[in-house]
Protein backbone atom coordinates (compact mmCIF):
# COMPACT_ATOMS: atom_id res chain seq x y z
CA UNK A 1 0.00 0.00 0.00
CA UNK A 2 0.92 3.67 -0.89
CA UNK A 3 2.24 5.32 2.59
CA UNK A 4 1.85 8.28 1.35
CA UNK A 5 -1.49 8.32 0.36
CA UNK A 6 -2.43 6.17 3.86
CA UNK A 7 -2.25 9.82 6.00
CA UNK A 8 -4.96 11.22 4.22
CA UNK A 9 -7.06 8.29 3.93
CA UNK A 10 -6.22 7.54 7.94
CA UNK A 11 -7.92 11.51 7.74
CA UNK A 12 -10.43 11.31 5.67
CA UNK A 13 -11.81 8.08 7.58
CA UNK A 14 -11.38 9.57 11.03
CA UNK A 15 -13.18 12.79 9.91
CA UNK A 16 -16.33 10.56 7.76
CA UNK A 17 -16.79 9.25 11.23
CA UNK A 18 -16.99 12.12 13.13
CA UNK A 19 -19.48 12.94 11.03
CA UNK A 20 -21.47 9.62 10.78
CA UNK A 21 -21.55 10.09 14.63
CA UNK A 22 -21.91 13.68 15.26
CA UNK A 23 -25.35 14.76 16.99
CA UNK A 24 -26.16 17.88 15.22
CA UNK A 25 -25.51 16.75 11.15
CA UNK A 26 -28.05 13.74 12.47
CA UNK A 27 -30.61 16.15 14.10
CA UNK A 28 -30.46 18.44 10.72
CA UNK A 29 -30.73 15.55 8.19
CA UNK A 30 -33.64 14.39 10.23
CA UNK A 31 -35.34 17.98 10.37
CA UNK A 32 -34.86 18.38 6.77
CA UNK A 33 -36.66 15.18 6.17
CA UNK A 34 -39.42 16.08 8.28
CA UNK A 35 -39.64 19.00 6.59
CA UNK A 36 -39.40 17.63 3.26
CA UNK A 37 -42.66 15.30 4.32
CA UNK A 38 -44.64 18.51 5.65
CA UNK A 39 -43.80 20.01 2.28
CA UNK A 40 -44.85 17.03 -0.13
CA UNK A 41 -47.70 16.77 2.11
CA UNK A 42 -48.94 20.83 1.56
CA UNK A 43 -47.94 20.33 -2.52
CA UNK A 44 -50.73 17.24 -2.08
CA UNK A 45 -53.25 19.30 0.01
CA UNK A 46 -52.82 22.39 -3.17
CA UNK A 47 -52.99 19.86 -5.48
CA UNK A 48 -56.39 18.21 -4.40
CA UNK A 49 -58.14 21.79 -3.36
CA UNK A 50 -56.91 22.90 -6.74
CA UNK A 51 -60.19 22.99 -8.36
CA UNK A 52 -62.10 24.02 -5.61
CA UNK A 53 -59.62 27.46 -5.37
CA UNK A 54 -58.25 27.35 -8.78
CA UNK A 55 -57.05 31.03 -9.82
CA UNK A 56 -57.39 31.94 -13.89
CA UNK A 57 -54.32 32.19 -14.29
CA UNK A 58 -53.12 33.25 -17.56
CA UNK A 59 -50.72 30.63 -19.03
CA UNK A 60 -47.70 32.42 -19.95
CA UNK A 61 -47.72 33.35 -16.40
CA UNK A 62 -47.93 29.65 -15.55
CA UNK A 63 -44.81 28.53 -17.12
CA UNK A 64 -42.70 31.46 -16.58
CA UNK A 65 -43.62 30.18 -12.40
CA UNK A 66 -42.77 26.51 -13.40
CA UNK A 67 -40.06 27.51 -14.72
CA UNK A 68 -39.04 29.49 -12.06
CA UNK A 69 -39.66 26.50 -9.43
CA UNK A 70 -37.58 23.77 -11.45
CA UNK A 71 -34.91 26.72 -11.70
CA UNK A 72 -35.21 27.70 -7.71
CA UNK A 73 -31.50 27.40 -7.40
CA UNK A 74 -30.62 30.25 -9.05
CA UNK A 75 -33.38 32.80 -8.36
CA UNK A 76 -34.92 34.22 -11.43
CA UNK A 77 -37.68 35.76 -10.12
CA UNK A 78 -36.40 38.96 -11.52
CA UNK A 79 -37.04 38.13 -14.89
CA UNK A 80 -40.77 37.99 -14.28
CA UNK A 81 -41.02 40.95 -11.98
CA UNK A 82 -40.02 43.54 -14.96
CA UNK A 83 -42.17 41.45 -17.53
CA UNK A 84 -45.29 40.86 -15.81
CA UNK A 85 -46.97 43.69 -17.54
CA UNK A 86 -46.41 42.35 -20.60
CA UNK A 87 -46.76 38.48 -20.04
CA UNK A 88 -50.57 38.28 -21.12
CA UNK A 89 -50.16 40.01 -24.68
CA UNK A 90 -46.75 37.76 -25.58
CA UNK A 91 -46.70 34.54 -27.74
CA UNK A 92 -44.90 31.47 -27.09
CA UNK A 93 -41.65 32.44 -28.45
CA UNK A 94 -41.52 34.82 -25.37
CA UNK A 95 -41.83 31.99 -22.48
CA UNK A 96 -39.47 29.53 -24.70
CA UNK A 97 -36.81 32.81 -25.08
CA UNK A 98 -36.69 33.48 -21.16
CA UNK A 99 -36.48 29.50 -19.99
CA UNK A 100 -33.50 29.22 -22.89
CA UNK A 101 -31.87 31.84 -21.44
CA UNK A 102 -32.34 30.92 -17.38
CA UNK A 103 -31.35 27.68 -18.31
CA UNK A 104 -28.50 28.41 -19.77
CA UNK A 105 -27.18 30.89 -17.09
CA UNK A 106 -28.09 27.83 -14.48
CA UNK A 107 -26.01 25.60 -16.69
CA UNK A 108 -23.05 28.02 -16.84
CA UNK A 109 -22.93 28.95 -13.35
CA UNK A 110 -23.25 25.63 -12.28
CA UNK A 111 -20.65 24.76 -14.64
CA UNK A 112 -17.96 27.09 -13.66
CA UNK A 113 -18.43 26.43 -10.09
CA UNK A 114 -17.50 22.21 -10.41
CA UNK A 115 -14.52 23.47 -12.98
CA UNK A 116 -13.46 25.52 -9.83
CA UNK A 117 -13.86 22.73 -7.49
CA UNK A 118 -12.29 19.69 -9.52
CA UNK A 119 -9.49 22.12 -10.14
CA UNK A 120 -8.50 21.81 -6.41
CA UNK A 121 -6.16 19.02 -5.49
CA UNK A 122 -8.45 17.89 -3.04
CA UNK A 123 -10.11 15.96 -5.02
CA UNK A 124 -7.44 14.30 -6.09
CA UNK A 125 -7.73 12.40 -2.59
CA UNK A 126 -11.04 10.85 -0.70
CA UNK A 127 -13.43 12.68 0.41
CA UNK A 128 -14.94 12.33 3.89
CA UNK A 129 -17.61 14.38 2.81
CA UNK A 130 -18.66 15.02 -0.39
CA UNK A 131 -19.37 18.79 -2.07
CA UNK A 132 -18.27 21.38 -4.27
CA UNK A 133 -17.39 23.85 -1.70
CA UNK A 134 -13.53 24.41 -1.85
CA UNK A 135 -11.15 26.85 -0.84
CA UNK A 136 -10.96 27.35 -4.75
CA UNK A 137 -14.24 28.43 -5.48
CA UNK A 138 -15.23 30.08 -1.95
CA UNK A 139 -14.84 33.28 -3.40
CA UNK A 140 -16.44 33.07 -6.24
CA UNK A 141 -19.22 31.08 -4.17
CA UNK A 142 -19.63 34.23 -1.53
CA UNK A 143 -19.45 36.85 -4.18
CA UNK A 144 -22.24 34.95 -6.10
CA UNK A 145 -24.35 35.50 -2.09
CA UNK A 146 -23.86 39.03 -2.34
CA UNK A 147 -24.78 38.93 -6.34
CA UNK A 148 -27.71 37.07 -5.36
CA UNK A 149 -28.89 38.93 -2.16
CA UNK A 150 -28.73 41.97 -3.82
CA UNK A 151 -31.27 40.59 -6.57
CA UNK A 152 -33.71 39.01 -4.34
CA UNK A 153 -34.27 42.63 -2.61
CA UNK A 154 -34.28 44.57 -6.02
CA UNK A 155 -36.74 41.62 -7.31
CA UNK A 156 -39.18 42.43 -4.01
CA UNK A 157 -39.07 46.09 -4.74
CA UNK A 158 -39.79 45.56 -8.25
CA UNK A 159 -42.75 43.50 -7.12
CA UNK A 160 -43.99 45.90 -5.02
CA UNK A 161 -43.91 49.11 -7.97
CA UNK A 162 -45.44 46.47 -9.86
CA UNK A 163 -48.47 46.30 -7.46
CA UNK A 164 -47.98 49.79 -6.49
CA UNK A 165 -48.42 51.22 -9.91
CA UNK A 166 -51.41 48.71 -11.18
CA UNK A 167 -53.55 49.93 -8.32
CA UNK A 168 -52.93 53.25 -9.77
CA UNK A 169 -53.77 52.90 -12.89
CA UNK A 170 -57.01 50.70 -11.60
CA UNK A 171 -58.37 54.43 -9.90
CA UNK A 172 -57.42 56.01 -13.33
CA UNK A 173 -60.65 56.22 -15.35
CA UNK A 174 -59.50 58.67 -17.83
CA UNK A 175 -58.10 56.35 -20.29
CA UNK A 176 -60.56 53.45 -19.69
CA UNK A 177 -60.92 50.15 -21.67
CA UNK A 178 -62.26 46.62 -20.94
CA UNK A 179 -59.39 44.80 -21.94
CA UNK A 180 -56.69 46.84 -19.96
CA UNK A 181 -59.04 47.26 -16.75
CA UNK A 182 -59.24 42.94 -16.79
CA UNK A 183 -55.32 42.68 -17.02
CA UNK A 184 -55.07 45.26 -14.37
CA UNK A 185 -57.22 43.64 -12.21
CA UNK A 186 -55.64 40.14 -12.85
CA UNK A 187 -52.19 41.50 -12.10
CA UNK A 188 -53.51 42.75 -9.17
CA UNK A 189 -54.63 39.73 -8.24
CA UNK A 190 -51.77 38.13 -9.01
CA UNK A 191 -49.21 40.62 -7.17
CA UNK A 192 -51.19 39.87 -3.86
CA UNK A 193 -50.25 36.48 -4.28
CA UNK A 194 -46.06 37.51 -5.49
CA UNK A 195 -45.82 40.36 -3.00
CA UNK A 196 -46.08 38.06 0.40
CA UNK A 197 -44.10 35.16 -1.13
CA UNK A 198 -40.83 37.91 -2.41
CA UNK A 199 -40.89 39.47 0.91
CA UNK A 200 -40.89 36.07 2.60
CA UNK A 201 -38.25 34.46 0.01
CA UNK A 202 -35.89 37.54 0.67
CA UNK A 203 -36.14 37.41 4.09
CA UNK A 204 -35.05 33.83 4.62
CA UNK A 205 -32.91 33.98 1.70
CA UNK A 206 -30.77 37.20 2.83
CA UNK A 207 -30.50 35.27 6.12
CA UNK A 208 -29.35 32.19 4.40
CA UNK A 209 -26.91 33.54 2.12
CA UNK A 210 -25.76 35.91 5.09
CA UNK A 211 -24.89 32.88 6.96
CA UNK A 212 -23.51 30.52 4.52
CA UNK A 213 -21.15 33.39 3.56
CA UNK A 214 -19.71 33.86 6.86
CA UNK A 215 -19.34 30.38 7.24
CA UNK A 216 -17.29 29.89 4.51
CA UNK A 217 -15.34 32.86 5.67
CA UNK A 218 -14.10 31.70 8.34
CA UNK A 219 -13.96 27.97 6.80
CA UNK A 220 -10.91 27.53 7.67
CA UNK A 221 -11.11 27.94 11.72
CA UNK A 222 -13.56 25.25 11.26
CA UNK A 223 -13.48 21.58 11.02
CA UNK A 224 -14.54 19.81 8.38
CA UNK A 225 -17.33 18.20 11.01
CA UNK A 226 -18.20 21.68 12.03
CA UNK A 227 -18.74 23.32 8.99
CA UNK A 228 -20.87 20.47 7.40
CA UNK A 229 -22.67 20.51 10.67
CA UNK A 230 -23.39 24.43 10.77
CA UNK A 231 -24.44 24.29 6.94
CA UNK A 232 -27.02 21.41 7.95
CA UNK A 233 -28.35 23.92 9.95
CA UNK A 234 -29.15 26.10 7.73
CA UNK A 235 -29.90 24.66 5.28
CA UNK A 236 -32.97 23.89 7.16
CA UNK A 237 -34.37 27.58 6.52
CA UNK A 238 -34.69 26.51 2.61
CA UNK A 239 -37.67 23.23 3.13
CA UNK A 240 -38.95 26.32 5.62
CA UNK A 241 -38.98 28.69 3.71
CA UNK A 242 -40.75 25.72 0.86
CA UNK A 243 -43.68 25.35 3.71
CA UNK A 244 -43.94 29.06 4.25
CA UNK A 245 -44.18 29.73 0.74
CA UNK A 246 -47.15 26.61 0.45
CA UNK A 247 -49.09 28.08 3.45
CA UNK A 248 -49.25 31.96 2.19
CA UNK A 249 -50.51 30.53 -1.22
CA UNK A 250 -53.21 27.93 0.55
CA UNK A 251 -54.16 30.94 2.66
CA UNK A 252 -54.67 33.11 -0.36
CA UNK A 253 -56.53 31.28 -2.61
CA UNK A 254 -58.83 30.59 -0.09
CA UNK A 255 -59.37 34.09 0.85
CA UNK A 256 -60.00 34.60 -2.76
CA UNK A 257 -62.32 31.50 -3.40
CA UNK A 258 -65.07 34.16 -4.25
CA UNK A 259 -63.19 34.12 -7.70
CA UNK A 260 -64.29 30.88 -8.38
CA UNK A 261 -67.55 30.93 -9.41
CA UNK A 262 -69.46 28.68 -11.78
CA UNK A 263 -69.85 29.78 -15.28
CA UNK A 264 -72.97 30.90 -16.68
CA UNK A 265 -74.17 30.41 -20.01
CA UNK A 266 -76.08 32.72 -22.14
CA UNK A 267 -79.16 30.03 -21.79
CA UNK A 268 -78.87 30.24 -18.01
CA UNK A 269 -78.99 34.35 -17.50
CA UNK A 270 -82.06 34.08 -19.51
CA UNK A 271 -83.92 31.53 -17.71
CA UNK A 272 -82.85 33.57 -14.54
CA UNK A 273 -84.38 36.62 -15.71
CA UNK A 274 -87.64 34.70 -17.04
CA UNK A 275 -87.85 33.31 -13.49
CA UNK A 276 -87.39 36.51 -11.43
CA UNK A 277 -89.92 38.33 -14.13
CA UNK A 278 -92.33 35.06 -13.32
CA UNK A 279 -92.03 35.56 -9.26
CA UNK A 280 -92.73 39.40 -9.97
CA UNK A 281 -96.16 38.85 -11.68
CA UNK A 282 -96.79 35.95 -8.96
CA UNK A 283 -96.72 38.45 -6.58
CA UNK A 284 -98.67 41.24 -8.55
CA UNK A 285 -101.23 38.75 -9.13
CA UNK A 286 -101.62 37.65 -5.53
CA UNK A 287 -101.54 41.55 -4.48
CA UNK A 288 -104.63 42.22 -7.11
CA UNK A 289 -106.88 39.40 -5.56
CA UNK A 290 -105.96 40.80 -2.21
CA UNK A 291 -107.19 44.23 -3.04
CA UNK A 292 -110.54 42.71 -4.72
Amino acid sequence: MDNTVQPYQNESCVQAKIIHLDLQINLAELGQVILSFITLLLVIIAILTHKKYKLPLHYNFMLLITNIIILYVIHSVLMLAIQLRRYETEGSNYVILSTVIVWSLAVAINCFMAILALKDPAFQNPLAHMSLTTNSNSVFLISNHLFLMALVIITAIIDYYLLYTNRKNKSNVEDYSLSRSYQIHENIIVMKLIWPLDVCFAVVFVVYLSVASYLRFIRDRLTEAQFVADYEVIYMLLPMHSIVTLLLYLHFVKNNKTRVTSVIEPGDHAQIHFDQLASIWAQKAVQKQKAR
